[in-house]
């Protein structure tokens, strides 16, 4: 099958599967089903000959809610339904109206160190981060969870750099003479 791995919400993607087994001209249609916890799309095919083209358009995507879903791929006749794929596909956020684009563990990582620097807003005090809060927790607590959140960024900075870089994180690579 040639569904996506990884979508940006609000991007247009589209791909061809052929399914000898289930020919359009015989009443069958390919239909998706988008799904996790919170949220289900469904995504319509069309027929092209003996194949089907899936289409997502940029007015379909733009609603999609980031995180990571279950992909069902099913044919459906007037009284049948056969699943003919299953896949994980990753959303990413749409980065034309998202205004924050770090991560759960740099937000934090600011705003303990917000706390320790005295100058943190009320707001700051008690913050609220992908549903988890942070408040009125001891020094030691939070002397434990920033040094831990600091790890967290400076792996996930490394491993960026590295892609950035074309390498493959947490390889590594020698040269003998």
């Amino acid at each position: 099958m040639n569904e996506p791995k990884r979508i940006t919400a609000g991007s247009s993607y589209e791909w061809t599967e052929s399914l000898p087994d289930y020919p359009s001209d015989d009443g069958w249609a390919l239909v998706y089903s988008l799904v996790n916890q919170n949220n289900q799309y469904e995504i319509t095919s069309t027929a092209s000959g003996s194949d089907y083209t899936v289409t997502l358009t940029t007015g379909d995507s733009v609603g999609y809610v980031e995180g990571v879903y279950k992909l069902i791929g099913y044919m459906t006749n007037t009284d049948k339904r056969v699943a003919v794929s299953s896949q994980r596909l990753i959303v990413r956020p749409d980065y034309a109206t998202v205004a924050d684009l770090r991560s759960y563990a740099e937000k934090a990582l600011e705003a303990i160190e917000a706390m320790f620097l005295e100058s943190a807003s009320k707001d700051q005090m008690s913050i609220t981060i992908d549903g988890q809060t942070l408040a009125r927790r001891s020094t030691p607590d939070l002397i434990m969870l920033r040094d831990r959140l600091k790890r967290e960024v400076m792996a996930y900075r490394k491993v960026k750099k590295a892609r950035r870089n074309g390498r493959t994180p947490g390889k590594i690579q020698t040269r003998l003479k």
